[in-house]
C-alpha cells in the first residue's frame, strides 16, 4: 500500500460537512499520498480549510449540479468538458485511486476514473435523492471496485441499487479540535440551543421555530450560511418569525470556527427530515453538548449509550426539552455520554485505518 496515491473529488465547492469529513480523513491518511479536487466556484472556504491543513488540493473550474433550471443547463452543457478535465488531472498525476464523494450524484469524477481505468471508490452520504440519480448509479456502480456507505441508513438506502460486489460502512469522522479536553459544566438557567446548517428546507427549520415558541426563555440559534439557491427559503423563514412575533430565535449566519461557538451552547437540536451520518450531530457530541434529533440516518445509534433523545414529533421535542429546563434530565450526565461516545467512535485515526483496509482489498 505505501506509496499509492488517491484522488479524492468533490463536485460542490461551498463548505459543507462533507468537506469537513475529507480534511479530517486526509489529514490522518499517513501511508497514502492524498489530493482533494473541488470546483473553484464558491469554494473561499473549503479552501482555507485544506490549505490550513496541509492537505494538497487542486481546484479547477467544473459546474456543479443544481434542480434550478439555469444552472442544470450549465451543468448539463458543460459536462462532458468538466469530465475531460478531471481525466486529464488523473492522468498526469497518475493516481493509483479515483475517491468520488458526497453522494450518487458525484458522477463525473467516476467517469473520469472509468476512462482512466483507475480503482474507483463511490462515497455515499445520503438517504434520500431522485429517482433519476439511483438509476444512473445502478449502472455506474457496475465499473466501481467499491462502494463506502457513510451509514446503516445510507446502506439500506442504496443497496437494491448497487452493483458493485464490495462495499464497506465507514462512519464520518471529526477533526480533533471538536473533541473537548475537559467536561462541560451546565446549569437549567439562561439555556441556549443550537443548530448548524446549511440553510435549506430538508433541514426542517420550520420544526425548530415552532419548538421554540414553546420557550421564550430559551435562545435558539441557528448557525450556517444561506446560499443564493435558499434565499426564498430563508426568506418564508423569516417570516414565520416575524409573524409568530419570536424575539428568542436568531440566524447567525456563518461561522468559521464552528468549536469555538459551540462552547456556548448547552443543547443541540438536529429537525432534519433526511440525513445519513450528520457531521453537526458528531461535532456536537464531541463538544460535549446533550442530543436531541429526529430518527434520521445513524443518529439513534450515536445516541444509544444515552448522549441525547429521539424525537419523533414536535410534541417529543418541545416534552424533552422541558424536561431539561426544569432539571428532570441531567445535562452534565448526558454531556458526559455524549462526549465519552465522541471520543471512542468518530476519531479520523479509526476512519482513516478503515479507508487503508479497503484499499488494500480492491489494489489485490
Amino acid at each position: 500500500m505505501k506509496g499509492n496515491s488517491v484522488l479524492f473529488i468533490l463536485e460542490d465547492g461551498r463548505f459543507s460537512g462533507q468537506h469537513s469529513y475529507l480534511v479530517s480523513l486526509c489529514k490522518h491518511l499517513n501511508k497514502l499520498s492524498a489530493s482533494v479536487l473541488i470546483p473553484i466556484q464558491d469554494s473561499e472556504e473549503s479552501a482555507e480549510k485544506y490549505k490550513k491543513s496541509e492537505i494538497n488540493l487542486l481546484q479547477i473550474d467544473i459546474k456543479r449540479p443544481s434542480v434550478k433550471r439555469n444552472y442544470l443547463v450549465t451543468y448539463i452543457f458543460y459536462f462532458l468538458r468538466d469530465v475531460l478535465k478531471i481525466r486529464k488531472i488523473i492522468k498526469t498525476n497518475k493516481y493509483d485511486f479515483v475517491y468520488a464523494s458526497g453522494g450518487a450524484w458525484q458522477i463525473k469524477g467516476i467517469l473520469a476514473g472509468i476512462l482512466t481505468r483507475k480503482k474507483i471508490i463511490w462515497h455515499l452520504n445520503d438517504s434520500n435523492t431522485l429517482l433519476i440519480i439511483k438509476i444512473i448509479f445502478f449502472f455506474l456502480s457496475n465499473f466501481v471496485d467499491a462502494v463506502v456507505y457513510a451509514s446503516k441508513k445510507t446502506k439500506k438506502y442504496y443497496e437494491n441499487f448497487s452493483s458493485c460486489n464490495k462495499s464497506k460502512i465507514i462512519s464520518s469522522p471529526i477533526e480533533d479540535k471538536f473533541f473537548l479536553s475537559e467536561s462541560k459544566n451546565f446549569s437549567q438557567e439562561n439555556l441556549k440551543v443550537v443548530s448548524v446548517a446549511n440553510i435549506n428546507p430538508v433541514k426542517n427549520l420550520e420544526m425548530l421555530i415552532d419548538i421554540a415558541s414553546h420557550f421564550n426563555d430559551i435562545e435558539f440559534d441557528i448557525i450556517g450560511p444561506v446560499y443564493d439557491s435558499q434565499k426564498k427559503y430563508f426568506a418564508k423563514l423569516e417570516k414565520k418569525i416575524k409573524d409568530m412575533n419570536l424575539g428568542n430565535f436568531n440566524f447567525l449566519g456563518k461561522k468559521y470556527d464552528i468549536n469555538s461557538a459551540l462552547m456556548d451552547y448547552d443543547i443541540y437540536i438536529c429537525s432534519s427530515y433526511f440525513e445519513s451520518s450528520p457531521i453537526s450531530v458528531r461535532e456536537a457530541m464531541a463538544m460535549g453538548l446533550p442530543i436531541l434529533s429526529t430518527d434520521v440516518g445513524d443518529v439513534k445509534e450515536l445516541l444509544s449509550e444515552g448522549g441525547g433523545l429521539i424525537c419523533n414529533n414536535l410534541e417529543e421535542f418541545v416534552f424533552n426539552l422541558g424536561k431539561f429546563l426544569n432539571g428532570q434530565l441531567d445535562l452534565n450526565s448526558m454531556s458526559y455520554k455524549s462526549s465519552n461516545f465522541a471520543k471512542n467512535n468518530f476519531s479520523g485515526t479509526k476512519c482513516a485505518e478503515k479507508h487503508i483496509e479497503l484499499f488494500n482489498t480492491i489494489s489485490l
